[in-house]
């Protein structure tokens, strides 16, 4: 028998005193390090607390619940973080224009670099069912899941999974010149993938880039980026915004700080994301 929500969160508790109690008896630690332990343990029970809770809400109907990928059945654990934002449909919604631009482009392929949990691979794919979608990760986990969803969702036939993408790679995949888009998260790695002299190619390619140069504390690699596309491409770079939990209606009988948690994507700094559109017809 499966316990009840009120049972799970009792043991999320539990646990988080029990991970609180053997914090303050740590030797190793400075305050400062305890204080940040601490302050990690207590967001991730609260996560995980609003996560088993909306989960419960749904009845075992796990999908997304508002924005572009409305309706996709989703998974009932995330691989990484920002799994509650997702299933909100609030996650990376400065996106959604470009998103719903991207889904009424008839790309023969979208290549996804760093396609994670699936959740843009196969929300694209649910909605370009032309276009073949290109899922890459170099985490088997990831791989794993992406495939799991795709066949959650009934899009296995045009979701392609592979591991790792080099320029020479990238290369082969846009060469035949057919539409298509990069859409590119791979954590600062973008600036050494992203070549346009290692992949001439790219310059017939509309892209969009989580960029992550404030990550690497090198803020001159975006002003790079922009340079080595800037004659071939038009460009716009989209920041981050505020999320308004009052258009959420799950959100609307939590407290403000439970609010706030449930719509946390997990960013240590701005990521903007650097959207391309090549000048080619």
């Amino acid at each position: 028998m499966s316990a009840s929500l009120a049972e799970i969160i009792d043991q999320i508790e539990a646990e988080t005193l029990e991970k609180v109690e053997a914090l303050t008896q740590h030797e190793n630690l400075t305050p400062h390090q305890k204080y940040n332990k601490l302050v990690q343990h207590v967001v991730m029970s609260l996560i995980n607390r609003l996560r088993h809770q909306i989960l419960d809400g749904l009845g075992g109907n796990i999908q997304v619940l508002s924005g572009p990928f409305t309706g996709m059945r989703y998974h009932e654990k995330g691989i990484e973080g920002a799994y509650i934002p997702k299933l909100l449909g609030s996650y990376e919604s400065e996106l959604h224009p470009t998103i719903e631009q991207i889904v009424q482009t008839p790309y023969r392929q979208v290549i996804n670099i760093g396609c994670a949990d699936g959740f843009y691979a196969v929300g694209f794919a649910r909605l370009m069912t032309n276009t073949l979608i290109q899922a890459y990760d170099i985490n088997p986990k990831a791989r794993e899941a992406t495939e799991a969803l795709a066949r959650m969702n009934g899009v296995t036939e045009h979701v392609a999974i592979g591991e790792e993408v080099t320029p020479e790679v990238l290369q082969a995949l846009l060469v035949s010149g057919d539409k298509s888009l990069v859409f590119c998260d791979i954590e600062g790695a973008e600036f050494e993938l992203l070549d346009p002299n290692k992949t001439p190619a790219l310059a017939a390619a509309d892209l969009v880039v989580e960029t992550h140069h404030h990550m690497l504390k090198q803020p001159q690699k975006l002003d790079e980026l922009v340079k080595a596309f800037e004659a071939t491409h038009t460009l716009k770079l989209i920041t981050h915004g505020s999320r308004n939990a009052n258009v959420f209606p799950w959100l609307a009988e939590l407290s403000q700080l439970e609010q706030f948690i449930a719509m946390y994507e997990y960013r240590p700094c701005p990521t903007p994301w650097l959207i391309m559109q090549s000048r080619q017809a």
